[in-house]
Parts: C-alpha cells; structure tokens; sequence
C-alpha cells in the first residue's frame, strides 16, 4: 500500500462511497474531472432543476437528485448521510465541486485516489473521529490537527448517531462538527495532502450569503465556539 499510494498514483483502493455536491456550476465545476482521472466511481448530488445540464456534462457520474425546493448544502449533505446508513457503509465520502488540485506537503502534484486511499487506511486506527478531512490552508508542522473545521472534502463517520442538520443552508459543516465534539467525538484535518479550490462565481453557497442568518442562529446555539 505505501509504494503504491507513495508517489500519489493511481493505485490505491477506495472502499467508501463517494459524492460531490453541487449546484448551478455545471460549467465551471473542477471536482469531478480530478475524480475521473483518478479512475473512482462517484455519485452527484444536484438539484432537480439542474439535472440535464450535468448529465449531458458529466456521463462518468451516477447523478442523484434533491427535490425542487432543496436548497443549500445542509440538505444535500443530510441526503447523502442518509443513503450512506441505507447502504450500511460505516463511512461515506463528501466533497465540494471546485476542487482544482490536490498536493502533498513538498507541493508535488498528487491525486484523489491517493487521498482518499491513504486517508481511509489512517482512519481505521481510531475509532473516535467523527470527521477527518485534509489541509486546505492552515500553517503547521504537525501530522495533523483536531477538532478544526473540516471543510470541501470530508470522509464522514456514519456509526456516531448525530446527523447534518438540514435546516442550515450554510455552515452546515461547522455545526456537524461542534455537534461531535460537545459528544466526545474528534474531527481531524490531516496534513499528509493539501487542497487548492477553484474560484468559482455563482451557484453553491455563494448565493445563498445574501440575507442568510445562519451564522448568527449558530452562534446562538454554540456561543461558546
């Protein structure tokens, strides 16, 4: 396994199911080409109303859809959540549609199959982390670091009991996580990768900041975070 994944090639195995959320990006989305070089199955989550325009785009993709009044990433990460525990798979793999790269530490170029294989292996030693994600900014020279925000690209633990609440269209996300870590669980953001993101106008959450209350309804949840 090491040799093989060592060199961020192509060869390392992906026991997880895999699902890219998105929305109005059809044209400009990044995720899904990285993950058909990689050679991995995976599901996309789009709105009703967005369903043609992804599948004349994206015919690797098995394309699922949320009803015509779904908005926000909360429900669509509710859904996959939920047809992860259908399945009866302990984990399920999360990831947003404008992931434009993925690097080690020396910013050698590596791949998702590398990520994800060498991610899944890693977390199969611990039976606490509710989250675990990868690098996408923060400055250290640790392996990794814990109960940080787990952002764009997320291996969820589906044996905790909590679920995303669909109520938050946005931050969604941070609330999972904070949920976890008042019940004992850990999220972990892995330094082994690095993720550069697209700069993408329109379409997923991006919209969906205007009048959003969201953070101020989270902030009185959890003042204390």
């Amino acid at each position: 396994f090491d040799e093989m994944t060592a060199d961020g090639t192509d060869y390392g195995h992906v026991a997880y199911p895999v699902y890219v959320i998105s929305r109005k990006r059809w044209a400009a989305a990044t995720t899904m080409a990285l993950l058909d070089k990689s050679r991995i199955n995976y599901s996309l989550l789009v709105p009703v109303a967005d369903l043609g325009y992804y599948a004349d785009r994206f015919s690797n993709a098995d394309l699922l859809v949320l009803p015509d009044k779904s908005t926000g990433a909360g429900q669509a990460r509710a859904r996959v959540h939920e047809l992860g525990k259908e399945q009866g798979y302990p984990y399920v793999w999360i990831l947003d549609d404008d992931i434009l790269s993925v690097e080690k530490p020396d910013m050698s170029q590596s791949t998702l199959r590398a990520l994800m294989s060498s991610l899944e292996r890693w977390i199969e030693d611990y039976s606490n982390v509710a989250l675990l994600g990868v690098n996408i900014g923060q400055e250290t020279n640790l392996p990794f670091l814990v109960n940080n925000a787990v952002r764009g690209l997320m291996l969820v633990n589906l044996q905790t009991g909590e679920e995303f609440n669909s109520m938050f269209k946005l931050y969604e996300d941070y609330e999972f996580a904070i949920q976890h870590i008042l019940k004992g669980w850990v999220t972990v953001v892995h330094n082994e990768f690095h993720l550069k993101f697209a700069d993408i106008p329109g379409g997923g959450a991006s919209g969906l900041y205007i009048d959003n209350d969201d953070a101020e309804a989270l902030n009185k949840v959890f003042p204390e975070y």
